[in-house]
């Protein structure tokens, strides 16, 4: 697509400059359309959310297990879907969502996968 960046239109008596994205209401618009780019920073700003509660919060032993998932649900994954429902997401977009809140669940959870042992039994 070519980039129509610094060219100016005109629109009554007004001069506005055309760019490629720019921030509305928090969400970034680009002028291809859809919600790729706005469903990305989510998930980029909810890991940097999720690093800073991870060392305090949501991995600490002695913290319940009841209370990392009510922490994770209040704070994580609240930021995750903040305004999500005016987001036509696809297919592939709607699974990049899923798979960022399954990973940080079974981060919270501490469920690790024990692969070596499974391979080592057959």
């Amino acid at each position: 697509m070519k980039s129509k960046v610094g060219k100016r239109k005109c629109a009554k008596g007004l001069k506005l400059m055309v760019v490629n994205s720019f921030c509305y209401l928090g969400d970034v618009i680009s002028c291809e359309g859809g919600v790729e780019l706005p469903v990305r920073d989510r998930i980029s700003d909810v890991w940097s959310k999720w690093r800073e509660l991870q060392a305090s919060l949501l991995v600490k032993h002695s913290l319940p297990l009841e209370e990392r998932a009510k922490v994770y649900c209040a704070c994580v994954r609240l930021a995750l879907l903040y305004a999500a429902k005016t987001w036509a997401l696809t297919e592939r977009l709607e699974g990049l969502l899923v798979s960022c809140d399954h990973r940080m669940l079974k981060y919270v959870s501490r469920i690790r996968w024990q692969l070596t042992g499974l391979l080592m039994k057959r």
